[in-house]
């Protein structure tokens, strides 16, 4: 579901309330429920719309199979923040599952 998409890691695993378009239809996280639940949920509309009902919630799959990591570089002689930046640099991983494009930084 593109309005909170699995990658950002901060999606709660719940199915969609709403009916969704399904190959001209309108369908409900019930109607992939009540019969061949595996087969529907190899449909995109399915699966998107119902992560719970899917069983997608723990996976991340990335477009560039490559997850997220942040380089820690000191830029200076100050450590008195290092183990900040690395419980900051924990929490941030694992909320965003998938690589971003890489920001360079130059010291002052």
């Amino acid at each position: 579901n593109m309005m909170c998409p699995m990658s950002c890691g901060i999606c709660p695993c719940k199915d969609t309330e709403t009916k969704f378009n399904d190959r001209n239809r309108w369908r409900s996280c019930d109607w992939v429920k009540r019969n061949d639940t595996e087969k529907r949920c190899k449909r995109n509309r399915s699966r998107d719309n119902c992560p719970a009902t899917c069983g997608v919630c723990s996976g991340v799959s990335c477009p560039n199979n490559k997850p997220f990591s942040i380089t820690l570089m000191n830029m200076g002689n100050d450590t008195s923040y290092d183990a900040t930046f690395s419980s900051a640099k924990a929490r941030w991983e694992s909320i965003i599952k998938c690589d971003l494009l890489d920001i360079g930084a130059q010291a002052e």
